[in-house]
């Protein structure tokens, strides 16, 4: 009787779901590019306003005063002003078909005025932006080097999402914002004032899409094309094994002493708001401290750091960045020392749901009700998609732009390869 009731609960839920799909078909964003023409003036990201026009929703560039939007003529239409009061000499461009399209499509779209040609094969994608729970942000020796994490949305800024590197180790606070004047900045707050760092171009949804900045050094604002904006995703592996391949044998008879070396497995305790891993067989652990370095320490609280890593505040261990040990007064690089992640292929790959037909014990529902009520579901959704679609006019959906997860593992960054600040392939699914 309990999975009846559950199936029905899910049933009333999902055609619910049905519902608010055949009433909102727009997507939160639009992708705007040509492919005939070099002018920048109306390509790029158009988020979904919460007002119409005509009965279609406002879509405007992220701070800047470009629209797309449904005329009272029933035509969509880019330009800088979603009123029919419009100047002459305004960019504007209107979608050329003899029918009346509920969403904006692919194609030759007709110019006013403003661009370098008379019409413009304009391709529009649906583009949905999910942002990353933290930025690293690259420029080796400047103070606004590190990671920023994601802000609670009560702190969001203007409607849009403020990533914040926390003080530590003596250094200060600094925000990462989309500013109103429409660039990311880097700055101490989203209070008009000081800032570190500005992008091009303007209107951009997410900074990776910044395709240039400048930095304030020297008491001047100077091109910078090493800085980078990364998005990470952190992935806290069950394991990391700490290896010494060096040919120190000194090093390594400390390492020894230390209990250092083996397999750390995660703990179900955080310390400075990561993950604490813990030596098998052993009380040694590998943790973040306050001052944004991790460490292998017996006591997590007040152990000596006698083995640590500079890791800039990473939210994991940094591969291929050194580790120093610390003997007497001295500081020594551990050269061909490594933690490095074990992940599964249950962590590369998890198991979402149970295997078809698995049912919890106690279970005593027939499975034939199961398929009866799978069997309506099944017909209801085909009869709302045909009748939305007929009713729309349109089932063709645009080819979406996929921006994987930027699961991170604690790579490091090669920085040779910042050359335009935009930087893509951000998968990090293990492959050290």
């Amino acid at each position: 009787m309990n999975m009846t009731i559950f199936t029905l609960v899910v049933s009333v839920f999902y055609l619910q779901i049905i519902t608010v799909i055949a009433d909102d078909v727009f997507p939160d964003y639009y992708m705007v590019n040509f492919t005939n023409s070099n002018d920048n003036k109306l390509k790029g990201f158009y988020k979904k306003e919460n007002y119409e026009h005509n009965g279609k929703p406002v879509y405007k560039k992220p701070r800047i005063r470009d629209f797309l939007y449904f005329t009272e003529d029933n035509k969509w239409t880019i330009g800088v002003k979603w009123t029919m009061d419009k100047d002459e000499n305004d960019a504007r461009l209107t979608m050329e078909t003899d029918h009346d399209y509920d969403i904006p499509r692919n194609g030759a779209w007709s110019v006013s005025s403003g661009l370098d040609v008379n019409k413009i094969d304009v391709s529009i994608t649906e583009y949905s932006q999910k942002y990353p729970e933290y930025y690293e942000v690259n420029i080796p020796g400047h103070q606004i080097d590190g990671f920023y994490k994601k802000s609670p949305e009560s702190e969001n800024y203007e409607n849009f999402p403020t990533f914040k590197k926390r003080a530590f180790g003596g250094k200060e606070e600094y925000f990462l914002y989309l500013h109103l004047r429409g660039d990311w900045r880097i700055s101490f707050s989203t209070i008009p004032g000081q800032f570190y760092a500005t992008s091009t171009p303007r209107g951009v949804p997410s900074p990776e899409f910044s395709k240039s900045w400048k930095v304030w050094q020297d008491h001047k604002w100077n091109p910078n094309t090493n800085l980078s904006v990364v998005p990470r995703n952190p992935v806290y592996p069950t394991s990391y094994t700490v290896r010494y391949q060096g040919q120190d044998q000194n090093i390594n008879d400390t390492l020894q002493r230390l209990n250092a070396l083996g397999d750390y497995r995660k703990q179900s305790s955080n310390h400075d708001n990561v993950p604490v891993y813990k030596k098998e067989g052993s009380e040694m652990n590998l943790f973040r401290v306050s001052t944004g370095n991790w460490v292998i320490s017996y006591n997590v609280k007040n152990g000596e750091r006698q083995l640590y890593q500079e890791s800039n505040d990473s939210p994991t261990p940094v591969q291929n960045k050194p580790w120093k040990l610390t003997v007497t007064k001295d500081e020594i690089v551990v050269g061909g020392f490594s933690v490095t992640p074990i992940i599964t292929d249950e962590e590369r790959n998890p198991k979402m749901l149970k295997d078809v037909g698995e049912l919890e014990a106690g279970d005593s529902t027939p499975i034939w009700i199961v398929a009866i009520i799978v069997g309506v579901l099944t017909t209801t959704t085909v009869v709302a998609i045909s009748a939305f679609c007929l009713n729309k006019k349109f089932c063709r959906k645009e080819e979406q732009p996929k921006i994987d997860e930027n699961w991170y593992y604690g790579d490091d960054y090669d920085d040779n390869d910042n050359d335009n600040a935009i930087v893509d392939d951000n998968d990090y699914y293990g492959s050290i």
